[in-house]
């Protein structure tokens, strides 16, 4: 229920002005900086004596180093815990390490509840509605955003409107699924859609979709093209490193 909660506030403060958004962004950076300084020895570590409080919070954080993905990779887990996380009540999180080793992180269920509130508003940003058949190809190693659809509330409401695409199975088999199922809704990187429209367009399997959204790897202009022809539907790209919010 709290990831419904984060959502429709999520919802609300698109309508908010220019200026109270700012203040909101400001407000939480100042916490973030101020928790992540005194609770993180990595942080702490790396910050030094540069946070300046009476500063504004945007401009303090173009000054502070940048943190990249092997920085991570190579410090202890526990140097990246706050101190005053109760490390019993969090849920490790770990990337699929699809662009090198992967990262595991922890988190809280309040800001499990949040992540899922913000994947929530992308799909109704993109027209997804309750009662459309969604359908998500799975990769050989899975991404955190998997878990979106198989854990909480939402599980229950996926139950009958959701089907996994196993990409380790013979395309035959999962272009035999995607004809059966008929989703409203694919959800796919674009490399296995790919793979897909192909073989459905070698058997002369026609499939119209409603909305397509991929994820994971870049979606190039033409391949986006390709999709829209092949699918007869409306492609929406997202393509980002899914923990980063979470390691925030």
């Amino acid at each position: 229920m709290r990831e419904l909660i984060y959502w429709l506030e999520l919802q609300r403060s698109q309508w908010y002005s220019r200026d109270k958004l700012l203040a909101i962004q400001s407000r939480r950076l100042r916490k973030l900086l101020d928790h992540a300084y005194r609770r993180v020895p990595f942080y702490r570590r790396l910050y030094g004596e540069r946070l300046n409080y009476e500063a504004d919070p945007s401009t303090i954080l173009k000054e502070l180093p940048p943190v990249d993905r092997w920085t991570l990779v190579n410090t202890p887990l526990s140097e990246r815990t706050a101190s005053n996380i109760n490390l019993a009540k969090c849920l490790p999180r770990r990337a699929a390490g699809t662009t090198g080793e992967p990262v595991t992180i922890l988190e809280t269920k309040g800001s499990a509840a949040y992540w899922k509130a913000l994947y929530l508003r992308r799909l109704w940003a993109c027209g997804v509605r309750p009662g459309d058949k969604i359908m998500r190809t799975l990769p050989t190693i899975p991404a955190a955003g998997i878990n979106f659809f198989s854990t909480g509330i939402l599980k229950g409401l996926s139950r009958l409107n959701l089907r996994f695409i196993n990409m380790s199975r013979s395309v035959e088999e999962n272009v035999a699924m995607l004809l059966k199922f008929k989703p409203d809704v694919l959800i796919a990187q674009p490399s296995d859609l790919v793979t897909i429209e192909r073989r459905c367009e070698q058997l002369g399997a026609e499939v119209a979709v409603k909305t397509i959204l991929t994820t994971g790897e870049v979606l190039t202009p033409a391949v986006r093209r390709r999709f829209e022809q092949a699918f007869n539907a409306t492609t929406y790209d997202s393509y980002s490193t899914v923990e980063l919010g979470n390691i925030a």
